[in-house]
């Protein structure tokens, strides 16, 4: 290796020269370019916008994402989900152990390397900061570089399922990150569509987990608009299946908010044996009126010492808005409000 330029320099220089290897390749502006040489590069750009201070390991984490990717063929593993994840385990450790070798070639200590591949190898995830950063920026890169490509070969119903999943490994800062993203408008419209009318809140996943015992707020904002009140009992005579359909259910169009009313219709007489009640449907709610914010959500934010403004109110989503809505409401817990404000990044 070359002595007269750091080591770190010259991990990027030996990370990009494998990848210069890479068979397959992909245009940008008018050039065509090994796919992992780009990749490697987006990966560094957006780890450079989203956290300019991220470590020396994150950085080479980054850099070195998918090396020698091309080398390991999915088709060398069964063509199914099982399959699917051991592919990308074995592609984890084969880039771990390729960049292992660069870095000991560049001079690397081995606490450092370790660094690396346990960013590599996703270890960690729910506890290391680091890892997390890592995975942020991979689920930034793809939405801004590869979600076109991809939504171009699938059904709608498998792309949505896909944004709502990589969303959510993504932590609050990286959702809002999203936004400021150069997407395409058919990249804009599916986010749009797979968090409008889908998305469960991090707040609500603490006490819901994987059965969604509790209403989501999702449901909840569909059923206001579409007039039907749902018990908590009716809910929970449902399977988990029937729960997440109805979370998942796209009704934002007046002909989807009447199907979705039809078939809260049916299963609550099929699962709970009673007839849906009815309840008015509010031609201006609170929530969806941005000239002004209304005066309960401005007392309970006044309750913790925080202040939010029209422009905040304005910038969140109809659901975002529905949720702080309902939970200023005196019957509801300070906790979950407190963690929606945080959520939303109106709060500390």
């Amino acid at each position: 290796m070359n002595n007269s330029i750091g080591k770190f320099e010259q991990a990027i220089a030996a990370f990009d020269r494998y990848n210069e290897g890479d068979p397959n390749h992909e245009e940008f502006e008018g050039k065509k370019f090994p796919k992992e040489i780009l990749y490697a590069q987006r990966m560094t750009e957006r780890l450079t916008h989203f956290e300019p201070s991220a470590s020396e390991a994150v950085k080479l984490a980054a850099r070195c994402q998918h090396i020698g990717r091309w080398e390991i063929l999915r088709s060398s593993y069964p063509m199914d989900k099982k399959g699917y994840l051991q592919w990308r385990n074995a592609e984890r450790i084969h880039h771990a152990k390729i960049a292992e070798q660069i870095l000991i070639e560049c001079g690397y200590e081995a606490e450092t390397i370790e660094r690396v591949k346990t960013l590599v190898l996703k270890k960690e995830l729910a506890t290391n900061a680091q890892t997390q950063l890592l995975e942020d920026v991979v689920c930034l890169v793809f939405i801004e570089h590869y979600l076109d490509e991809f939504a171009d070969k699938h059904e709608t119903g498998k792309v949505i399922d896909i944004i709502q999943k990589t969303i959510k490994k993504m932590t609050p800062k990286a959702i809002a990150a999203v936004d400021h993203l150069q997407v395409s408008d058919k990249t804009k419209s599916l986010l749009k569509l797979a968090t409008s009318t889908t998305q469960l809140f991090g707040f609500e996943e603490i006490f819901m987990k994987d059965d969604i015992r509790c209403i989501p707020m999702v449901v909840r904002f569909k059923l206001d608009k579409c007039g039907i009140k749902l018990k908590l009992s009716q809910w929970n005579s449902f399977t988990i299946a029937e729960r997440n359909r109805l979370a998942r259910y796209e009704a934002t169009s007046q002909a989807q908010l009447l199907s979705y009313r039809k078939l809260v219709e049916l299963m609550v007489l099929d699962r709970a044996g009673e007839t849906a009640t009815e309840m008015p449907i509010e031609p201006n709610p609170a929530w969806a009126q941005v000239a002004e914010i209304h005066e309960a959500l401005l007392n309970k934010v006044k309750e913790f010492g925080w202040t939010i403004s029209l422009d905040q109110w304005k910038s969140l989503s109809d659901l975002q808005r529905f949720a702080l809505t309902k939970l200023s409401r005196p019957s509801h817990e300070n906790k979950n409000f407190e963690a929606a404000m945080k959520e939303f990044g109106l709060a500390k």
